[in-house]
Formats: C-alpha cells, sequence, structure tokens
C-alpha cells in the first residue's frame, strides 16, 4: 500500500500556498551590480503568448532554437521568494504550467535573473504573466497579480521595456537578439487580481530560447535558483513567524499519542493528493531522547515515532508544567508528498543539540540539501552534492502558557555551518567530515538570534 508522510504541511495548505506570513522587518536583497538606464528608453512594446507543453525540468522549446537554460551552463535567481512548504524558486522553470515562483509578500516590484555564457545569442525571454492553474473552483490566474509590464537588462544596461498581456494564459515573448551575459527583468507594473489579500508576484515558466556556444550543461545537472542575487549572496537574516505546538498539552505521553491518532484516524485525505489512502495512524514514544538539562519551565524532552497513515517521521514532545506538548519540530520525514524534490529544500534529519537560554528552548538541527562543485570530479560527475546544514528552532510559552516556536529556515539564509559531502554518489558518515562556515549564535531575552563575535 502507497504511503506518504505527516506533518504540519499537510495542514497548511491554500490556493496559492500562502501557510506562512512573510517575515516581519526584513530588508530584500537587490542586485549588487545595479542599472544604468538610458536617456530616452525604449517604448514598451506587445508581446505574442505561447501555450507551454507540460515537460520535465527544463524542456527545450524547438530543435533550432532550445531552451538555452537547459543546454549551456546557467544561473537563474530571483528577488525573494514565499515562506512555505509547498512553493519553490525551481518551479520558475520546471517546464510545468501548474506550478510558480511565487515572491515573497509584497516583493511586486520584484525581479528574475539569469546568466548564460557570452558565446550564445539569446534570441527572446519567455515567460508567463501570472500563476496558470486552475484549482478547483479557484483559478490562480486571474486571484493573483499579473505582471503587465517588465525592464529588460544586460550587464547592467537597460535594452527595453515590454508589456504581457494579462488576458493572456502561457508563455509571452519578448525580443532580444543579443550576446548571453548577465540579464534582469525588473517587474514595473502588475494587474491586481481578484484576491486582495494576495500580494505575491507568481511565474509559472521562463525559457530563454536561443542559440549555444560552445560550452555545454554537464548531464545530470540540476538547475538550481538562487535568491538575492545570481552570485547567491546571503539574504539578510530572518525567521517565520511562530508556529504553535499542540493546541492541548497532554497529562501523559501516551495521551498526547492517543489524541494524535485519534485526529488522523479516518481524516480526510486532501484533493491534492488524490489516489491515496489512508492507513492506521500510530504514535510511540522512541528512545534515546536527546541529551537535555532541564530548565524552567521545560522539564523534559522526548521523542515520538509518528504515523498519520499517510507516512511517517519523528516528532520532538516537550514537558512543561502544564503538561506534554507535540511541537512542530519533526525530522527524519519519508515519502513526503509535500516534498517538490527541489534540490533548495532543506529537510531536517538530525537533532544536534537541545538547551534553554534567556527562558527560550532552544533545539540545534542538521538538515541536507543539494549544493553544487566548481570542478567536478570527472566528465561523469555532474557536480551536485549533498550538503548539510546547520539550523535552528527556539521556542517560550507566553503569557497564557501557549507554546510557540520560530524556525531560521536555512533554505531562506544562511546556515550556521555545513558539511559537504565530497562525491556524488558515495556517502560518507558526516561525523567524520570537517564544519565550514562554522558560525556560533545565541537566543537573546528579546528572542532574536545573535551572531557571537
Amino acid at each position: 500500500m502507497q504511503r506518504r508522510a505527516i506533518f504540519a504541511a499537510l495542514l497548511a495548505c491554500t490556493a496559492c500556498g500562502r501557510s506562512s506570513p512573510a517575515p516581519s522587518g526584513s530588508a530584500q536583497a537587490s542586485d549588487a551590480s545595479g542599472e544604468a538606464s538610458p536617456k530616452s528608453p525604449p517604448p514598451a512594446e506587445s508581446v505574442a503568448s505561447a501555450r507551454p507543453a507540460a515537460h520535465d525540468t527544463p524542456p527545450k522549446t524547438t530543435e533550432t532554437a532550445p531552451n538555452l537554460l537547459a543546454v549551456v551552463p546557467s544561473r537563474v535567481a530571483v528577488s525573494s521568494t514565499v515562506v512555505n512548504p509547498r512553493d519553490f524558486p525551481e518551479h520558475l522553470i520546471d517546464g510545468k504550467a501548474d506550478t510558480a515562483w511565487n515572491s515573497k509578500t509584497g516583493d511586486l516590484r520584484g525581479w528574475i535573473a539569469f546568466r548564460v555564457p557570452t558565446d550564445a545569442k539569446v534570441d527572446a525571454i519567455q515567460l508567463t504573466s501570472g500563476f496558470d492553474k486552475k484549482k478547483g473552483d479557484v483559478d490562480l490566474f486571474t486571484a493573483n497579480h499579473r505582471i503587465t509590464k517588465i525592464a529588460v537588462s544586460r550587464d547592467g544596461q537597460k535594452l527595453k521595456e515590454a508589456s504581457l498581456d494579462p488576458t493572456k494564459r502561457g508563455l509571452q515573448s519578448i525580443a532580444i537578439d543579443g550576446p548571453g551575459g548577465d540579464y534582469r527583468i525588473d517587474v514595473l507594473e502588475t494587474l491586481p487580481g481578484s484576491r486582495k489579500d494576495w500580494k505575491e508576484l507568481t511565474v509559472s515558466e521562463l525559457k530563454v530560447v536561443g542559440r549555444p556556444g560552445k560550452e555545454r550543461r554537464r548531464g545530470g545537472e540540476a538547475l538550481r535558483v538562487a535568491m538575492g542575487s545570481l552570485d547567491e549572496r546571503p539574504l539578510p537574516m530572518e525567521w517565520e513567524e511562530p508556529e504553535q505546538a499542540s493546541s492541548v498539552p497532554q497529562a501523559t505521553i501516551a495521551a498526547l499519542c492517543a489524541s494524535f491518532v485519534k485526529t488522523w484516524d479516518g481524516a480526510p485525505v486532501s484533493e491534492m493528493y488524490e489516489g491515496l489512502k489512508r492507513d492506521k495512524p500510530s504514535c510511540v514514544e522512541e528512545a534515546p531522547a536527546p541529551s537535555f538539562t532541564p530548565a524552567p519551565p521545560y522539564k523534559s524532552v522526548h521523542v515520538v515515532r509518528l504515523d498519520n497513515g499517510l507516512g511517517h517521521g519523528k516528532g520532538l514532545v516537550v514537558e512543561t508544567a502544564r503538561g506534554f506538548w507535540l511541537t512542530p519540530i519533526q525530522w527524519a520525514t519519508r515519502d513526503d508528498p509535500t516534498d517538490p524534490g527541489c534540490p533548495s529544500v532543506v529537510r531536517p534529519e538530525t537533532i544536534e543539540e537541545i538547551h534553554v537560554e534567556n527562558g527560550y528552548l532552544v533545539v540545534i538541527y542538521g538538515g541536507t540539501t543539494t549544493t553544487y562543485v566548481e570542478t567536478p570530479l570527472g566528465p561523469e560527475d555532474p557536480g551536485n552534492r549533498e550538503l548539510l546544514v546547520r539550523s535552528v528552532y527556539w521556542g517560550k510559552e507566553d503569557a497564557k502558557g501557549v507554546l510557540s516556536f520560530r524556525h531560521w529556515n536555512a533554505q531562506y539564509q544562511e546556515a550556521f555551518g555545513t558539511k559537504t559531502q565530497p562525491h556524488w554518489s558515495k556517502k560518507v558518515d558526516y561525523r567524520s567530515l570537517p564544519w565550514s562556515d562554522l558560525r556560533n549564535f545565541y537566543v537573546d531575552p528579546t528572542g532574536a538570534i545573535r551572531l557571537q563575535k
């Protein structure tokens, strides 16, 4: 019987994936090159629409004019990304109209950038004006903002402005007829959608049509979409809004597990996972618990093996004076239907340390993602490597006794250390690998993360 995973992401789905509000008080990364606009920019041009077919990442457009992102060494970056477990920057280039890049909430003047070798010829840029998908009764194309005007620059010099038709679905083409280099597409104007509370840019697909030069992309190398810069400059540090632990603490772990099973036993399966059948859920305490020195109000920590009938993983339980809480901290998940398989996703795998600091319970964990090496070992080496990143959850009971946690998601900002596997197919024990860029940090009395000098 087919099985899938659990977790809060299953409960956090909305039509456009807005399960987490945008982090507050955050700065937006900008392009380091800047732009020098001509004194008299060319007038906006009209663009034609071409409906894309569904392909695996990323498809060629024609035999004579391929998608350069698929065939030459290239990079893609976006100005920001929405913080939720379902929408990823790689959706911009996956060849599927029913997925989309979603910018950070409020980033309606964001941008998309790409880099192709200078000996390539760029004939045209193709992109959608919005999210080309209907989901049930909701048309995500008309519900979201649609792009109506853009500016295109190469190597910091403005080339032209162009208009996109907000009534046309599918790819729209902007003629370029220029050499390769660093291109940037700035959004100048959008048409608001029917959902006034949705304030993200959405683009289903980007293609760069042209003729390659001498360089070719290595076979099997996945194209990752960076944030903030083509050179992957770290974003300003920020964290997600608090996520509450289980709504009601329980007197014992057995009672907590019974409540978990009751919640999921017979629960309907989301229409997103059509065809999946829920098995019998379960919850069992697992030993040993992580090493922990109790400090008020945290009395103990425990690990439970959770299975909601669609999948399984480990969850952290915290005991306070009010009882046992099932926290949102979960790791070692398997077969998660909410995981799109994007290389940028950070998947928690291990708990490194749990301690109390300034009244906060601090949980440091290691998660795995994918990176790429500049110099492969040989022609058969695709260049991808598994990367272990060090990140953190930290939580506290509020004045009402409710336990909530914040999460420093290393998918969206700089990690506190990394370990890189030396080979693309032969994995070694991470304990034998040294840390790179290891940074010590602490949680101050206000709940902010501070780096130790």
